[in-house]
């Protein structure tokens, strides 16, 4: 299953539900999985950044950049807040540079246009310096933590079994199973018949492996995942302290944070000063009051440098 866009992933998660017999172990599915982690990394990455000056909410931008690379801003009189937006849109016409068009194209559910990217109507915002959007880079993070979703579903079931029955015929099979599936809804069953209780007692029971000790390592998966989906971002998130680490491991690992972070935010600084040019606005952003200055993660009782 490739990445889905937004309105695929509501169509398909919709879908789930229309059946009410449906089963829940549909929602473990690995493609529902990967579509729920998709969305946990995309909110994760829609609060990088602090828009502040816009009068509708910060996600419309954020939303935009992260799927579709870009968006323009725009001042149109069918918008019903203030008359200002953020619209998708794409951009055309030939250029002495294969990236850079002459016409952006815009469509929204109240209208649609185009401006000149030079000079024009709208203000052309890209994600980062290449106008690429993060859905490849969130399906491939969504794709390993699915599968390791599986991975952990799998371990706690099978610690549900700590031995196996072998039976000689169906019947004493059907009988076991049948008792088994008592107990698991909670419920007591008697044996009437003694030549099955005779069966039973002589059905071989082999030890299963101890799954238990194969949840702890599962977890802790998550957390080496996720540290690299941020360190991936620009974003220093992991266990070891600064004071840890050697000055040349600190600095260059700085450095190689910085460079993803770095080229979103001035892509977006870049923006707010050709907005505030063009519409004599106060428009401005931020990183998040999370990160701090050098790419870390701000944790709980640290203090500033």
């Amino acid at each position: 299953m490739g990445f889905l866009s937004r309105y695929e992933q509501i169509i398909y998660a919709l879908s789930l539900f229309k059946n009410k017999k449906k089963n829940v172990n549909d929602l473990f599915q690995l493609n529902n999985l990967v579509m729920f982690w998709q969305d946990e990394l995309l909110e994760r990455m829609q609060r990088l950044f602090i828009w502040d000056g816009v009068n509708f909410p910060q996600r419309e931008i954020e939303n935009l950049l992260l799927t579709t690379g870009m968006c323009s801003f725009l001042e149109d009189s069918r918008f019903k807040v203030d008359r200002y937006a953020v619209v998708p849109c794409t951009y055309s016409g030939v250029t002495e540079y294969p990236d850079v068009g002459r016409i952006v194209t815009w469509a929204t559910s109240v209208g649609s246009g185009q401006y000149k990217m030079q000079g024009g109507d709208g203000v052309l915002i890209r994600n980062n310096s290449l106008t690429r959007d993060c859905m490849p880079f969130l399906f491939r993070y969504a794709t390993i933590l699915a599968n390791n979703d599986i991975s952990l579903i799998c371990a706690l079931t099978n610690t549900r079994a700590q031995t196996a029955l072998v039976a000689d015929t169906q019947n004493v099979a059907n009988s076991i199973n049948s008792m088994f599936k008592s107990l698991e809804q909670g419920k007591r069953r008697a044996i009437v018949n003694e030549r099955l209780f005779q069966a039973l007692q002589g059905a071989q029971a082999i030890p299963l492996s101890n799954t238990n000790d194969a949840i702890q390592p599962i977890l802790e998966v998550y957390d080496t995942i996720l540290q690299q989906f941020y360190n991936d971002i620009g974003i220093r998130y992991n266990k070891d302290k600064k004071e840890r680490m050697i000055e040349g491991e600190v600095t260059s690992d700085t450095q190689r944070l910085l460079i993803n972070i770095e080229d979103m935010f001035d892509c977006r600084k870049k923006a707010c000063e050709e907005i505030n040019e063009k519409f004599g606005l106060n428009v401005s952003v931020r990183k998040s009051n999370e990160i701090n200055e050098d790419g870390t993660v701000k944790q709980e009782g640290s203090e500033e440098e």
